[in-house]
Order: structure tokens, then C-alpha cells, then sequence
């Protein structure tokens, strides 16, 4: 989803990812402290944001914060690593590292619209990184 790149708090969000019934996902970049070399640095990441009608709920937001506290300490190979918690603008948000490729869902649609199955090996291996997440 295209969309002009907007500040939010400390990062450029360049491109909506999705919107679901909690939040949103924005590919991102945060932006470098002010001074000589001031500007958008660093690798992109991945932005979670509560929609705004949930920000308006205590018993969400503190839910939200606690199961982020729990998400910063997951260190796992097929998990995304939890960046940052925080707040900026009244909207809480998580950062999240980028992976950059295909994802899933995109996978399975091509598959759908060419009328053809994803091969069992691949099924197979996705389960497996899937359940070794959860496992862990």
C-alpha cells in the first residue's frame, strides 16, 4: 500500500504493510538525532502501531505492554526480534526488525492464482520453522 513517507515520533513510516483489527503494520526507518548528519538512518524495520480506538482502552494498552515485555525477550531464529516499545503521539507501537523477501500469504496467493499446490517439501519445512516458533 502506497502512501507519502510520514513522521512518527522517532521514524519515517515509507509503506503500509497491512491493517488488521487491532493495529497496523508500516515498513519504516528511524531518524537520525538532529545535528550535521541529521536525516533518516539505520536499516528499515517494521512498525506496529494500535489503531487509535484501541489506544482509547487502559485494559488493552496495558495488555499490549505486557505481552511486548514478554515479546523483547524472545530470541529465537524464526521469531522477529522486538526493537523498541514505546509511544509517540498517543499511538503505542512496537519496532520490529525487517526481513525483506517474500512472505507467505503473497506465496500462497500465487499459488491460488496458478491454480497449483505448494509442494509438500516446502509445506513440510514452513510447519516445521512455524511449530519450533511456538515450541519455543
Amino acid at each position: 500500500m502506497s502512501m507519502t513517507p510520514t513522521r512518527f515520533g522517532p521514524y519515517l513510516l515509507d509503506r503500509k504493510l497491512a491493517v488488521g483489527g487491532m493495529g497496523e503494520l508500516f515498513v519504516a526507518r528511524r531518524i537520525a538525532p538532529e545535528g550535521p548528519n541529521g536525516g533518516v538512518a539505520g536499516r528499515r524495520c517494521v512498525i506496529k502501531r494500535i489503531l487509535p480506538v484501541l489506544t482509547q482502552d487502559p485494559e488493552f494498552v496495558a495488555r499490549f505492554h505486557d505481552e511486548s515485555r514478554i515479546a523483547v525477550l524472545l530470541r529465537h531464529e524464526c521469531i522477529l526480534r522486538v526493537l523498541e516499545v514505546g509511544a509517540a503521539e498517543g499511538r503505542h507501537y512496537l519496532a520490529m526488525e525487517y526481513v525483506d523477501g517474500l512472505d507467505l500469504r503473497s506465496l500462497l496467493s500465487s499459488c491460488w492464482r496458478a491454480r497449483r499446490l505448494l509442494p509438500v517439501p516446502v509445506s513440510v519445512y514452513i510447519a516445521s520453522q512455524v511449530l519450533s516458533a511456538l515450541a519455543f
